[in-house]
Parts: structure tokens; C-alpha cells; sequence
């Protein structure tokens, strides 16, 4: 499985200078967030 570390590390960034922060946004209902980036865009920007 490939984790969000493994992608910064990919390209050379530094993991300990990086944070991950979640958001939590209603608009789109929950468990709607990666439906919408790959199959609505414009909901998802």
C-alpha cells in the first residue's frame, strides 16, 4: 500500500517538516470527498 509519506518521500521532501491537516467541510455530505475529486471536479474545487 502506498501511504501519503511514501508520495513526499517519492519526491524527496522531508517528512519531518511536513503535517497533514484535515478539513472538515459539510458541503459535499459525509464520504462524499474522494467521490467528488474523481467523478464531480467542480463540486470536489
Amino acid at each position: 500500500m502506498l501511504t501519503f509519506n511514501d508520495l513526499v518521500t517519492i519526491e524527496g521532501i522531508d517528512t519531518a517538516q511536513v503535517r497533514l491537516v484535515r478539513h472538515q467541510d459539510g458541503r459535499l455530505g459525509s464520504g462524499r470527498l474522494y467521490e467528488a475529486w474523481r467523478n464531480d471536479r467542480a463540486a470536489f474545487e
